[in-house]
Order: C-alpha cells, then sequence, then structure tokens
C-alpha cells in the first residue's frame, strides 16, 4: 500500500500512510502560512467585534450617549 503513493518511509515511522500520501499530493499542512497575520489576527479581532455587535442587538442595549444617566456625583459637583 505504501508504494503505490511512492511513501519512502517505513511502514513503523508514516502511520496510516497519512503523511506519505500528503507527501505525495505535493505538501503537508502548514500552521503559519504567507497570510496568517491578516487571516488569523484581523480575523480573530473581526470575530470579537461581531459577536460583540450581536450580542448587544440580541439583548437590546443601547449604546447612545445620555450625560444625565452616569456620573450623577460629577453633575453635583459642578452644579455647586
Amino acid at each position: 500500500f505504501g508504494s503505490s503513493v511512492g511513501c519512502k518511509l517505513a511502514r513503523s515511522s508514516c502511520p496510516a500512510h497519512l503523511a506519505c500520501f500528503a507527501a505525495a499530493m505535493g505538501g503537508t499542512t502548514r500552521l503559519w502560512h504567507p497570510k496568517w497575520f491578516s487571516r488569523y489576527i484581523w480575523g480573530g479581532i473581526a470575530s470579537i467585534q461581531l459577536t460583540g455587535f450581536i450580542a448587544d442587538q440580541t439583548y437590546g442595549i443601547d449604546r447612545t450617549k445620555n450625560p444625565e444617566f452616569m456620573w450623577p456625583w460629577w453633575h453635583e459637583i459642578m452644579r455647586k
């Protein structure tokens, strides 16, 4: 079986001949490809932002500013 895909490894070092098959097909899976930053870093940041936006929309969180809503202690100081 191993010789049919051109495997030069011994059967004991090539479990189920998956590595031999990948080598015969032109390569193996690489974790860090040339465009890894744009795919994984920016994709991760976009996923976090999108998840937050969907959560805000789902639970009806209002993101408009209301100056009278927050910091009542500061408004008391400014009124004096």
